[in-house]
């Protein structure tokens, strides 16, 4: 044999052993990665992209404000671009048992707010304070879930002049005429 044929011969031999060696190294490293792979399951039904915009405040046993020891939760506002509003039956592992307005929250309370087109209301809620809701002039549809009663003071939804749907299967303790005035389905 020539010189100039061993040395193809032994170039391609090379270029094989090289290409064969790649070639184990990778499927070694993929065979890794496979076994290392998670199964993770993301619950999406329970998914609710609106809640970390949510505003709470903690409320005592009679329902008023308070930092230290809250018993339950109330909403207080909202900050998000989300425009479906979900709000959750339970904050920090307490109830979330009130929609009102805070002093402290002017810039964030649901009222007056610009975004919102729908709310869900939890079965936990068990009150809708004076002007918590008024003036979402975007708000279209409210859904009040469970069946205890629920009380929903004068002027709550006031003002919400695109409400089209305000659906719930609760009892309501107050004047449809006076929480949904100036809406269309008052």
């Amino acid at each position: 044999m020539t010189k100039k044929k061993v040395l193809l011969i032994s170039t391609i031999v090379l270029c094989v052993a090289i290409v064969a060696s790649l070639a184990v190294a990778t499927y070694a490293i993929w065979q890794k990665q496979t076994e290392d792979v998670i199964d993770v399951e993301i619950p999406t039904t329970d998914f609710n992209p609106s809640l970390k915009y949510i505003v709470f405040q903690g409320l005592d046993s009679e329902g008023n404000f308070t930092d230290v020891n809250p018993t339950s939760y109330a909403v207080v506002g909202y900050s998000g671009l989300i425009a479906e509003l979900v709000i959750p039956s339970e904050h920090l592992g307490l109830s979330v048992t009130k929609i009102t307005v805070s002093p402290t929250q002017i810039n964030t309370n649901l009222a007056g707010n610009q975004i919102v087109t729908s709310m869900v209301i939890p079965s936990t809620v068990t009150q809708i304070d004076t002007g918590a809701c008024a003036n979402m002039v975007a708000l279209k549809s409210v859904t009040i879930l469970g069946e205890e009663e629920i009380a929903i003071n004068n002027l709550a939804f006031a003002g919400c002049v695109e409400l089209e749907t305000f659906t719930s299967e609760r009892t309501i303790n107050g004047d449809r005429s006076s929480y949904l005035y100036n809406t269309s389905v008052s």
